[in-house]
């Protein structure tokens, strides 16, 4: 009787799923403009700053926080910099972008601190989910092009060879 052999295992592909990089909502807090603004569409300056004096910083403690405006009112760039600073010293990090956007940025900055090592001289295949981001996986690509002997798109028993290594 023939032995049934696991090509997939035997190929030496290592499969690297990116949603173990994705941030977790726990790790997010997002901060509306809008909040701010007299009948969430005016600024003004003293009704604003009173607000930001009043402002439960804690619960960005910690956080990754989306700093936006979700309409169309026309503030002044120093507000959302009034904003940063007095959240800042709590929070781990600011960004002035949608909460949506904010964590596909995360998402990419882990991505791109990920080691290395376990990858090098690999052939590599990118899990395909749709739920990740293209910007994510450009991201992964670039980030592991320069270590990897090759690497591919989809799962592991057919993948589709998107760069190998010239060495």
């Amino acid at each position: 009787m023939n032995e049934i052999v696991n090509k997939v295992a035997a190929s030496g592909i290592v499969t690297l799923d990116l949603q173990i990089c994705k941030p977790i909502s726990s790790d997010m807090a997002a901060l509306d403009m809008k909040d701010f603004l007299v009948q969430e569409f005016l600024f003004k300056e003293a009704h604003f700053r009173e607000l930001v004096k009043t402002l439960d910083t804690q619960v960005f403690a910690g956080k990754h926080v989306a700093l936006y405006c979700s309409n169309d009112a026309i503030v002044p760039y120093w507000a959302f910099l009034l904003l940063a600073s007095t959240i800042g010293p709590l929070a781990k990090a600011v960004t002035f972008a949608t909460p949506a956007d904010a964590a596909i940025q995360l998402w990419t900055e882990r991505v791109l601190s990920m080691d290395k090592t376990p990858f090098e001289g690999k052939k590599v295949a990118f899990k395909a989910h749709s739920d990740i981001p293209i910007g994510v996986y450009v991201a992964a690509a670039q980030h592991l092009q320069p270590v990897v002997k090759s690497y591919m798109w989809g799962e592991a028993g057919s993948p589709i060879m998107l760069y190998k290594s010239a060495k």
